[in-house]
């Protein structure tokens, strides 16, 4: 196998695609964690996809039966406007991480490209030649970045693309 493609849904339909996917003889791979709920003084935990919207497909054949499934949305692009597609090391470290139930285990460690306090620069948009430090992911394509500003430390959100290691 080369690669998976980067599957995008519609909101809460992970699971229809990955089955409307599958039903089609290609092999998919949707991420779950568990979720703490409450409601009405009751907790309990329900099984939510780590990349929401997003799940995987394996990159086996032609992307038309995967593009036209029941919930799909479109597969994620490069730059290129090609399917974007993603190696195999990938999902199997995240198939690592796994408990015995299938789920992942700290999913915010898994959303993190950055570590902790990583010193990051950012290259484009409103704070382009800022350089701050990573403090977390508030999506798959947004982080949280402190920087110095008018002499005060302050938090921004930048997409990912936008930062580099410095």
């Amino acid at each position: 196998m080369h690669g998976w493609y980067v599957v995008y849904t519609k909101p809460g339909a992970e699971q229809i695609a990955a089955e409307a996917i599958r039903e089609r003889g290609v092999e998919t791979y949707l991420p779950l964690f568990r979720k703490r709920r409450s409601h009405a003084g009751r907790v309990d935990y329900v099984s939510t996809p780590v990349f929401s919207r997003y799940m995987f497909a394996a990159d086996e054949c032609s992307s038309i039966p995967v593009r036209s499934a029941h919930g799909v949305v479109n597969l994620l692009r490069g730059a290129d406007g090609y399917p974007a597609v993603i190696r195999d090391e990938v999902i199997v470290k995240l198939r690592k991480r796994e408990d015995r139930t299938g789920h992942i285990e700290n999913p915010d460690l898994v959303l993190s490209v950055f570590r902790s306090n990583e010193r990051l620069r950012i290259n484009s948009g409103s704070f382009e030649g800022s350089e701050g430090t990573f403090e977390r992911m508030t999506g798959m394509e947004r982080a949280q970045i402190l920087v110095r500003f008018l002499h005060r430390a302050m938090t921004v959100t930048v997409p990912v693309a936008s930062l580099e290691r410095m």
